[in-house]
């Protein structure tokens, strides 16, 4: 078998190990490295080992470094000033098992990290290798002078190290990153930033992302600015250069609503830790928490640990000192309070292994807010080795301490588990598990399981819609969505048209604009995703086609007063076809008067005598392909007070001398405009007699012997008080 070279003992992001024979898996903490297989980081990952000789090494992000005997058998020059003691030794554990970066608590020597001969361990840092080599190859050999015991890489200088960055700022307000400020590059170069999700970035040349711009400032710093009613969260990544080599890093923005931070609360996370016995750890449990942006948010104690003490600090930090001769797992709660008085508690769970050398346990706990809680009545399960250390001895095997109460666990021998919770259960459960080496130490930890509700998953159900060429169309995909239950639902663009510009914003809301000319069907896809994650993808299908146009007829209202005709037009609020040929009719007519409706739309309405109050008659539009569109004209007919008749002058009529003349019907030309009944009500001649007969007649009989030309005088009335007289005339 190949020879052992080191132990990984913290992976960072991901990471690969790839054997001798080219087989490759993610490499994981506890993993022993052999002479010939290679690690590969990704960006952002990072592995550190621990190497035969008592070294400790870490492989940067973005890097493939091939495992080789000269990591564990390098020789080196004396150099009292850097070597590392054995109690420095115990600070790096700790610092691994809190999280922090174990080369803080080494002091760095005046060239190079080599320890000296005899003088304690040596702790050597790999900083990312220019690119294009594959693997890189490290060469790990002692010369003589002090300043050549670093690590030389095969080819040119050190790239830069590009560190993640977050930010957030609420919906429609530009934020600066200043995304160099935790960058660094190991040869003391000028950083800049050159790329920007890919695509170049200059000052003045901002770079367009699906949720906003990105800008580059002149001293260095992005302006990101969200697009108008964009609310989520997002990332991009950014590219730096030194002048000759590049990194890359990526940024993650957090969108909020204004009424997203009406009251802000704070949110404590669960940690844990590990020490030696009899040795304090200290920390920050502000590090992985989410302060109140309500400010005032101060850090205290609320349960203490059962085997030990502990100091929280109101900035987070702490101390906790395991009680004498105490090894195993301990606890403790704190909380945070923010001005307004809103609290978050989380509990931190603290390893004190006996340094002993058994095999150490992590807790494993499952939070309700973990990502690997389960829903009632599934099934959990996964590897409680991968956070655990096992012992050096070897013959490391997992077994179930102490069950749970509400349901039942397997661990294998492995360290691979399940846990199935009893029907209906939800809520909180436990169990203890071991970890047992060749000679029988002996490590524990505790494994909490949450049952909660099931997960709730979005729904995005396909759309269809029809556009005309040449407008820009606007929709809401999440009308006939599902968002999750879990919240935080955010709607963004999969997949692109292929005929039009579209964009997709966080409530559903979208816009598509065809490209001019485009005609047929287009398409693009979409997704929901929610506050845990999950994701659901709809499609949305486009139909650009010139669309038949049709009239559109629009009530229209008159007014005139009784007996006034009214005329309008009528076709002034209506709005005619594209496809041309419109023509205006009568539909309908009225039921108290007459109407006459022209083709242009133009129309006159004349009352009835005497009518007054609602009338009103429809009207049709017809475009040139048959298209019909029908509105009604209401016409209001005011009353007015009572008008008098009008009485006409009738004759000439004739007679012979001495005869009479019968039936004279002087209402035949007279009119009343309200149209009263009328009657006459007196008549006279002085050269002769008249008559009023019933039917409103009159009959002239001339005086004897009388000849010649004459006058009747007659006066009608209309009932209601009007009156009006006229005269007959007769040669």
């Amino acid at each position: 078998m190949s020879q052992v070279i080191a132990t990984v003992v913290a992976v960072t992001g991901k990471a690969y190990l790839r054997t001798a024979d080219g087989l490759s898996r993610p490499i994981e903490r506890g993993d022993v490295l052999h002479e010939g297989e290679t690690i590969v980081t990704e960006s952002g990952g990072r592995v550190d080992l621990a190497l035969g000789n008592g070294e400790l090494l870490r492989i940067p992000p973005a890097q493939t470094v091939l495992i080789s005997a000269e990591m564990s058998t390098t020789e080196v020059a004396g150099a009292d000033d850097s070597a590392v003691a054995a109690d420095a030794v115990e600070r790096v554990i700790q610092a691994l098992e809190s999280g922090r970066d174990p080369f803080d608590e080494l002091d760095a020597p005046a060239a190079g990290n080599a320890a000296g001969g005899g003088e304690g361990n040596d702790f050597v840092r790999l900083l990312r290798i220019a690119e294009g080599v594959d693997p890189l190859a490290f060469e790990f050999g002692a010369a003589a002078e002090p300043e050549d015991q670093s690590l030389v890489a095969a080819v040119g200088g050190q790239a830069p190290l590009a560190v993640d960055d977050s930010a957030s700022t609420e919906a429609g307000q530009a934020i600066v990153i200043n995304v160099l400020d935790n960058d660094v590059d190991p040869d003391g170069d000028a950083l800049a930033v050159v790329a920007v999700a890919g695509e170049p970035i200059a000052v003045d040349e901002p770079v367009a992302i699906p949720e906003g711009t990105v800008a580059l400032n002149p001293d260095g710093s992005l302006r990101f600015s969200p697009n108008p009613g964009f609310e989520g969260n997002l990332s991009f990544e950014y590219t730096i250069s030194d002048g000759s080599t590049l990194a890359t890093a990526q940024v993650s923005v957090a969108v909020v609503g204004a009424t997203d931070a009406v009251d802000s609360q704070p949110l404590a996370v669960d940690d844990s830790v590990s020490t030696v016995a009899g040795n304090p750890v200290s920390g920050d449990l502000a590090a992985n928490d989410s302060p109140s942006s309500d400010g005032g948010n101060v850090w205290a104690l609320v349960d203490g640990p059962a085997n030990g003490s502990v100091v929280v600090n109101a900035d987070g930090s702490y101390t906790y000192t395991p009680g004498t001769g105490f090894a195993g797992q301990d606890r403790f709660s704190y909380s945070i309070t923010d001005a307004d008085g809103d609290v978050s508690i989380a509990n931190v769970t603290v390893t004190v292994v006996d340094g002993s050398g058994p095999p150490i346990a992590d807790d494993s706990p499952l939070a309700v807010d973990d990502s690997v809680s389960i829903a009632v009545g599934e099934v959990a399960g996964g590897s409680l080795a991968d956070n655990d250390i096992p012992s050096t001895d070897g013959g490391n095997v997992w077994a179930l301490g102490t069950p749970p109460q509400n349901g039942t666990a397997v661990v294998n021998a492995d360290g691979s588990f399940s846990y199935t919770p009893v029907a209906g259960f939800s809520g909180q459960d436990s169990f203890t598990y071991t970890v047992t080496d060749v000679d029988g130490d002996v490590g524990s930890a505790t494994v909490f399981v949450s049952v909660g509700a099931p997960d709730s998953v979005p729904v995005a159900e396909d759309d269809s819609f029809t556009v005309s060429p040449g407008t820009t169309f606007e929709g809401n995909l999440a009308e006939n969505d599902t968002p999750s239950a879990d919240g935080g639902n955010v709607w963004s663009i999969d997949q692109l048209a292929g005929g039009g510009e579209v964009v997709v914003n966080a409530d559903g809301s979208f816009s598509y604009t065809p490209d001019e000319g485009f005609f047929g069907i287009d398409s693009f896809t979409y997704t929901i995703t929610d506050g845990d994650g999950d994701v659901s993808t709809g499609t949305v299908t486009i139909d650009v086609v010139a669309q038949d146009g049709v009239p559109v007829a629009v009530d229209d209202s008159f007014v005139t007063d009784e007996g006034v005709a009214v005329g309008g037009d009528l076709a002034a609020n209506d709005t005619p076809s594209s496809d041309g040929g419109d023509a205006w009719a009568l539909a309908a007519a009225p039921t108290n008067g007459t109407v006459t409706v022209n083709v242009d739309g133009t129309f006159t309405y004349t009352p009835n005598p005497g009518f007054s109050g609602t009338d009103s008659f429809d009207y049709r539009i017809t475009d040139a392909d048959g298209d019909v569109s029908v509105a009604t004209a209401t016409i209001t007919v005011n009353e007015v007070a009572n008008r008098a008749p009008d009485a006409v002058d009738d004759g000439p009529l004739s007679t012979d001398e001495d005869t009479p003349l019968a039936g004279i019907d002087v209402l035949a030309n007279d009119s009343d405009v309200d149209g009263d009944a009328l009657t006459v009500v007196s008549a006279s001649s002085p050269d002769g007699s008249v008559t009023i007969n019933a039917d409103n007649t009159l009959d002239f009989a001339p005086n004897p012997d009388f000849h010649g030309p004459t006058t009747i005088q007659y006066t009608i009335e209309d009932g209601n008080g009007g009156s009006d007289s006229a005269t007959v005339t007769i040669d």
